[in-house]
């Protein structure tokens, strides 16, 4: 298999840390939005990263598609994604807050790095601003919930995951969005969740 796209961006990130925590093997082609686009145009007709080929050909965009069809191949006992029921409702509504987090961080940082100045809605940034900083405040008080442990039981799942890519993320792309104390309960997260070896190996180090 072959992922398109680089862990700079959190939701090739968050497909990495898949990948590697289930043990699937796979090569990575590093291309970025910025730079290779009618490249990632032939793998992806949207445009955007990741994109993941299949070893028969076929290819899956989303990191959300791929991240399904990785754990329905690894089976009900892949440990990200608990089978049915509550448990399952819960990962998979912290995991959705944390991408959304991702994304509205990826739009603000767009807003203020990538726009022309005299192009700027101001209006439109802190609509933004205001919907990235309440999925991390939800993120907060799910890890504040959890204490020393994990956001949705007694192990570490997608949730975790995803939350603390989100939370590393905007602090890198959008730190503006961490005045006023930040996260700590997500920093916390962050530091139980950095020894794994699927997460750590995930970092960007181009």
């Amino acid at each position: 298999m072959l992922l398109v796209g680089r862990t700079v961006s959190p939701f090739v990130r968050r497909t990495v840390v898949v990948l590697k925590q289930l043990g699937v093997d796979y090569d990575e082609l590093h291309l970025s939005t910025a730079d290779d686009l009618e490249a990632i145009l032939e793998k992806n007709p949207v445009g955007r990263v990741p994109a993941l080929i299949l070893d028969d050909g076929e290819t899956i965009v989303d990191s959300q598609a791929i991240i399904e069809h990785l754990l329905e191949t690894a089976g009900p006992d892949n440990g990200l994604m608990p089978a049915s029921g509550a448990a399952r409702r819960k990962v998979r509504n912290l995991s959705a807050i944390a991408t959304g987090a991702m994304e509205k961080g990826v739009s603000s940082s767009y807003e203020r790095n990538r726009r022309p100045e005299d192009k700027i809605y101001q209006g439109w940034v802190d609509r933004v601003d205001s919907q990235a900083a309440s999925a991390l405040a939800a993120l907060e008080t799910a890890a504040e919930t959890a204490g020393d442990g994990w956001l949705a039981g007694e192990t570490m799942t997608l949730a975790d995951i995803d939350a603390a890519i989100a939370y590393q993320f905007i602090k890198g792309a959008a730190p503006y969005l961490m005045e006023g104390g930040g996260y700590p309960a997500l920093a916390a997260l962050v530091e139980r969740i950095k020894p794994l070896p699927a997460y750590d190996a995930s970092r960007w180090r181009g």
